[in-house]
């Protein structure tokens, strides 16, 4: 087991992995309810997890003092 800190490729992949299904978990439910097709809130819920992503990324790497 490595005890050296997550580089930068690691964190923003994980970050907007996470995100991405968290944003799917919320939009499926939501998209069907609200009765729109697939293909608006699969892309509208991929695109929330990665904005959502990119901005943990900057919050961690700005506790980080990179």
């Amino acid at each position: 087991m490595s005890t050296q800190p997550p580089d930068r490729t690691y964190v923003v992949t994980m970050a907007c992995i996470t995100f991405i299904v968290a944003w799917l978990a919320i939009g499926a439910p939501l998209g069907l309810a609200a009765d729109w097709p697939w293909f608006v809130w699969v892309p509208a819920s991929v695109f929330a997890g990665l904005v959502t992503g990119a901005i943990a990324y900057r919050i961690w790497r700005a506790s980080n003092g990179d």
